[in-house]
């Protein structure tokens, strides 16, 4: 076949009389014959509107059969048109918008969702500065290697294959950790956003999607096209402000803060990616980059201050605080103050408490001191409500807040100025506040979403486009309707107002009328089919178009010069849909802007004042003859003000009030423009200077320049004048007023200083009586207050230098800190004063100078002197000696310590829980008649923090009677008999590694433990004098040396002191190596006290009775003594024969030096020990006597050898 062949089409005759199209109307005789005026108005209103829709005038509507009724869904049941859901709010999301952020970002972790951030971290939002590292590889100086990543990313993503394979495939989530939200694996693409701040960004750990939305084509379409990122979604409605073309793809970020459209381009082969870390760098290649445009919010920002705001910062309070709760690994649960504080150091500490009130009590005494303790009837959230109660989003929302709140502030705008407004004022709110916080992302967060919502419409193009050169949306709120515009300054053109009998369609003849028609371009055939009315309809209608247009000739018959709602909405659509293609393009452009061109500053300003003119020509509608008229008339005044200025520079009139301007703008209904104002000022002295004032507000400029341009110099001057006296006359009045405060302060300083008027002296009857003496005169009668002293007026008499600054000083000093010549100090922008920072720093200068008070040293009060007590006191009023040394930690509380970490570390093994409390009663009855001496971990951290285990023995005794009791009760194959078995051996594994620190703490503890005998010797000794002499009553004047100051003459008579504390360091130094040597000092303490206060003194009592208290306790320890000192003389004697044998030997280095044998017989008897070790100590500096000491290995032998072991 040569062709294929085409289906036959149906064809219907309409004037077929067997073919029923539709069921005739009945229709009355009356009303046949006769058609309604209604009727006949109608059909000439069609035609008239089929007419203008042929000319291309207005769109063609549809025909609609006014007689068929509207045909409804078929399977419409019930009624349930009423029901469906109004056609409002924001568009949704097309396909599946599940976001499963990383469990980091859920958990709200930090440092992902900081808790506070100051300014400095405010300013560098979403910022980060490359700052050098304090610890790690890095903080090193020097070279740094760079590691490749290219194995490390195969390894990891062939781990996590497997990963997924052994969970049974599938889909698989892998971010659970912060190690897995690392960029040195997995696939990486970069992403720039087009919007310097963007209304929401998300943080570290949140998800995003990539849509690829695509439009079909009518008819037949071959399909999306493939893309390597992302899922397609087939649209019909546009989810962005413009629409898109058929057969036309755009990929999206989507999310639940923002949907926006990106753009992929190619990545330059030599960009590249640097990692770095603390500990090194590592380099990544880079495949693809995305430039995101701008963003479609939606979820809106909370203002500053507001109720959604607030409530957030509560929520996530209590959500950190539920969170320190679960971590605690104490029971009952417990957290303090200080961690919540440290966390939110801009909160109060009553908010906090306010908080932590709700679930946790405060204890102030017992264990839990200073605790907050979590209630016994409060159910902590779940990790699910914890999640429901603050989402990342929210986060994130607040975050662009605070930063944007930041900003305004850096600018110079206070707090109350950015408040967000009511639901009812928000029109009339939007049009006061400044420009730059309209463009605030809670103001343009909330404008779109309403936007979308059908609630109002956009400004498309003004302050709060981000690029601000109109290839971005203005997200800034304007009513439904059209309203005339306010900042349109220029007069508008005069069009002719139906005024007279010539605009009156009604007096309109029908052939000039065809005339007109005629001349609109309308063909003849159409006209004659035309009734009068229908014509006179068509002109009008065409008269307006044109005279909107600015083109028409005939624009006297144009009507209704305002747009209409459906015509300013059909802008809207096509302003939004021009600036939506526009970013497209601009964004999606691969051409390489570069700045190294030689094109000169004047083409780019005539480019840069054609655009303007393009953009004025599509915003206002305006023709090229209209804007040209309009550039001669700008000119033309740009010309006359010229001239004005060059006659007054002429005439010389430079004086106080001349004032320079200079329009940077000439078209005067643009945006941008500013005037600056040079004025010239004198100071006091005469001197001048110049300060630049920057005017901004359009009227303000519009009225100076209309003075300047109308006015004459004359008028111009008195104008200033006018203004310059009134501030003349203030200041003068100023000065008035401060020259009479100093009148009346020098008046009153001079009465004070010539004193009272002189009065003739009364005479005064004495009283013999009288008994006060004046502490000033010394005179006998009266006070030093009274004014009848002659020093009175003297001592309150004002000092002769000042003790704070005076004005005069203070306006002395700002003349010579503060220049007035610098015009760049001051400068003034409208309402805005900018003052320049060494303004600021010279005026804090001259405060901080007069604030500082010069007092007289001679009228200070005297300081009293401490009189040298010469009475002697009790010693319980003498303050005990301060050591400058720091005070060692007691042992006891260091191994507590251990192991209560222990403790911790055996909780924290799986399946411990049964044994973390002691066992109710209430659930197993009969555990208590089986175990007799129950013990579990919390009893047992009970006992530790009561320092009850001062060895490890006694703790691991306790331990161990948790496995017995377990195996007594469950049996010694019973799971939880293993559990404990295994908390046994933890701690025993513990304790090993520890062994070397834990000996010395209870050797610490406990000296008669220690190996050296003679520390166990010393420390019975000690414990002899402390417990025992000391605790005498009445003895304390024997517990420290005599004061010399208190008794004169005691050292005079006793030749050798002796009292408890000389006796206490002694025994430190270990220099009592037997009793009998310990002895005699004891009763030289009573010798002395009979030689220097007799034998029936007290004190001599009192000292009698520590020495049989002494010789008592010796008695008790008999044995213990004895075994000791045999030991300690064993040991000496042994160490001294190995040393003996060292210095004999040749290859041993060092001096030898004879001892005499008799010294170290070993059959000298007990009571020679004292002189033998009197003279050990007196030659301690023989080398003899070094050696042993020289290495601890030895020692330790030689010490055992003593020992008999």
């Amino acid at each position: 076949m040569p062709r294929l062949l085409e289906p036959p089409v149906l064809t219907l005759d309409p004037n077929d009389e067997n073919l029923i199209l539709e069921i005739p109307d009945e229709k009355e005789e009356a009303t046949s014959n006769s058609p309604s005026k209604e009727s006949k108005k109608e059909s000439s209103l069609k035609k008239s509107r089929i007419l203008l829709g042929k000319t291309g005038v207005i769109k063609e509507e549809p025909q609609q059969n006014m007689s068929q009724p509207e045909v409804k869904d078929p399977w419409n049941l019930s009624n349930d048109e009423y029901y469906y859901p109004k056609q409002q709010g924001l568009r949704g999301t097309f396909g599946g918008n599940i976001i499963q952020h990383s469990i980091p970002a859920v958990e709200l972790r930090q440092p992902f969702f900081p808790t506070h951030m100051g300014p400095i971290k405010l300013r560098q939002f979403h910022r980060p500065p490359l700052k050098k590292y304090s610890f790690g590889a890095l903080s090193q100086p020097g070279p740094h290697s760079v590691q490749p990543l290219l194995k490390h990313i195969k390894k990891k993503a062939k781990m996590r294959e497997q990963e997924r394979q052994a969970s049974g495939g599938g889909e698989m989530f892998f971010m659970r950790t912060p190690q897995d939200l690392t960029g040195k694996d997995g696939d990486l693409i970069l992403a720039e956003y087009s919007e310097e701040n963007g209304p929401l960004m998300m943080q570290v750990g949140m998800a995003t999607k990539i849509k690829n939305y695509y439009k079909r084509k009518p008819g037949k379409d071959p399909g999306a096209p493939d893309c390597k990122y992302g899922e397609t979604v087939y649209c019909h409605t546009s989810p962005f402000l413009g629409s898109l073309h058929p057969g036309q793809l755009l990929q999206a970020f989507e999310n639940n803060l923002f949907r926006a459209p990106i753009y992929l381009h190619k990545m330059p082969e030599t960009d590249f990616l640097i990692i770095r870390t603390r500990q090194g760098y590592y380099i990544r290649e880079l495949v693809d980059i995305f430039v995101v445009g701008q963003q479609c919010p939606l979820f809106e920002v909370p203002g500053p201050n507001s109720k959604r705001a607030n409530t957030h910062i509560r929520d996530f309070l209590q959500v950190f605080i539920y969170r320190l709760f679960w971590k605690s690994k104490d029971r009952p649960r417990r957290i303090r103050m200080e961690d919540i504080k440290k966390a939110f150091p801009s909160h109060s500490e009553s908010s906090i408490r306010k908080r932590l009130k709700l679930c946790a009590d405060f204890k102030r005494t017992g264990m839990d001191s200073n605790w907050w303790v979590l209630k016994s009837d409060f159910r902590l959230p779940t990790e699910e409500e914890i999640r429901a109660m603050v989402s990342p989003e929210q986060c994130c929302a607040y975050y662009s807040m605070i930063a944007a709140e930041q900003r305004l502030k850096d600018a110079g705008y206070g707090e109350k100025s950015f408040f967000a407004p009511e639901e009812e004022n928000e029109e009339d709110f939007q049009m006061k506040i400044d420009d730059e916080v309209r463009t605030a992302p809670w103001n343009t967060t909330r404008a779109f979403i309403a936007a979308m919502k059908g609630k109002c419409l956009l400004e498309v193009t003004g302050v709060a486009d981000p690029t601000g050169c109109g290839e971005g949306f203005s997200y800034v709120k304007i009513p439904n309707k059209p309203t005339q515009q306010k900042d349109d300054k220029e007069p508008q053109p005069v069009k002719k107002t139906v005024t007279g009998t010539d605009a009156d369609l009604r007096r309109l003849s029908l052939k000039n009328a065809k005339q007109l028609l005629r001349k609109f371009g309308v063909p003849e055939e159409e006209i004659k089919k035309l009734s009068r009315w229908e014509v006179i309809d068509v002109v009008r209608t065409m008269s307006t178009e044109q005279a909107r247009s600015g083109e028409g000739p005939m624009s006297k018959f144009a009507r209704g010069s305002r747009f209409s709602v459906a015509e300013h909405q059909e802008r809207y659509k096509e302003e939004c849909q021009r600036i939506f293609d526009l970013q497209n393009k601009v964004l999606s452009s691969t051409e390489v802007l570069s700045t190294d061109t030689d094109s000169s500053s004047a083409e780019d300003s005539d480019f840069e004042e054609m655009g303007k003119n393009i953009e004025n020509m599509l915003q206002n509608k305006k023709t090229s003859s209209q804007l040209s008229r309009e550039r001669e008339e700008q000119e033309r005044k740009e010309l006359q003000r010229m001239l004005l200025a060059a006659g007054s520079a002429a005439s010389g009139n430079n004086h106080r009030d001349d004032d320079t301007a200079s329009v940077t703008s000439l078209n005067s209904s643009a945006t941008g423009r500013c005037l600056k104002i040079y004025r010239t000022f004198q100071d006091e002295e005469g001197k001048e200077y110049v300060r630049c004032e920057t005017v901004r507000k359009p009227a303000v400029m519009d009225a100076y320049v209309r003075i300047r341009t109308t006015k004459d110099e004359e008028f111009i001057r008195k104008f200033a004048l006018f203004d310059e006296q009134h501030r003349e006359e203030m200041r003068k009045e100023r000065r008035r007023i401060q020259e009479q405060l100093r009148r009346l302060k020098r008046n009153q300083e001079k009465e004070k200083l010539k004193g009272p008027p002189e009065k003739k002296p009364k005479k005064m009857k004495e009283r013999p009586d009288l008994k006060l003496k004046c502490g000033a005169c010394g005179a006998i009668g009266h006070m030093r207050t009274n004014k009848f002293c002659p020093l009175y007026y003297q001592t309150n008499a004002p000092p002769s230098n000042p003790v704070a600054m005076t004005e005069e000083q203070e306006e002395e000093l700002e003349k010579t800190v503060i220049p007035n010549d610098n015009e760049e100090l001051i400068k003034v922008e409208g309402t805005k004063i900018v003052l320049g920072k060494q303004l600021i720093e010279s005026a804090d200068e001259v405060r901080r100078k007069s604030l500082v008070l010069k007092f007289p040293k001679q009228q200070l009060p005297p300081k009293k002197k401490r009189r040298v007590g010469t009475t002697v006191h009790c010693d319980y009023l003498n303050r005990p000696h301060k050591s400058i040394h720091r005070r060692r930690t007691d042992p006891m509380v260091t191994l507590s310590s251990i192991l209560e970490s222990i403790i911790n570390d055996m909780r924290d093994l799986p399946n411990t829980y049964p044994f973390h409390t002691p066992v109710n009663a209430k659930v197993v009855k009969d555990y208590y008649k089986i175990i007799t001496r129950p013990m579990d971990l919390q009893t047992l951290r009970e006992n530790v923090r009561k320092r009850l285990y001062p060895s490890r023995e006694e703790f691991r005794e306790h331990l161990e009677l948790i496995v017995k009791n377990s195996a007594t009760y469950n049996g010694p194959k019973h799971s939880l008999t293993q559990i404990s078995q295994s908390m046994l051996d933890l701690c025993d594994e513990k304790l090993k590694e520890k062994e070397d620190k834990l000996a010395r703490l209870e050797k610490a503890i406990n000296p008669l433990l220690d190996d050296d005998d003679q520390v166990a010797f010393s420390f019975i000794l000690d414990n002899i004098v402390t417990q025992k002499m000391m605790a005498v009553p009445d003895s304390w004047p024997f517990h420290h040396p005599v004061n010399k100051k208190f008794v004169p003459d005691y050292y005079k008579v006793i030749i050798n002191p002796m009292d408890l504390e000389t006796i206490r360091k002694n025994i430190s130094k270990h220099k009592y190596q037997s009793r009998e040597s310990f002895l005699d000092d004891v009763n030289l303490i009573l010798a002395n006290s009979v030689k220097y206060n007799g034998p029936e003194s007290q004190y001599t009592k009192t000292a009698q009775e520590i020495v049989n208290i002494c010789y008592q306790t010796l008695t008790e320890y008999d044995e213990h003594l004895t075994q000791l000192e045999k030991d300690i003389c064993t040991a000496k004697e042994a160490a001294l024969e190995e040393a003996e044998l060292e210095s004999l030997d040749p290859m041993t280095p060092g001096p030898y030096t004879p001892q005499p044998p008799d010294l170290y017989d070993t059959n000298t008897s007990l009571s020679m020990s004292r002189d033998a070790s009197s003279v050990f100590q007196d030659e301690s500096n023989m080398s003899v006597l070094d050696i042993p000491t020289a290495t601890p290995e030895k020692q330790v032998t030689q010490m055992r050898q003593g020992r008999g072991r």
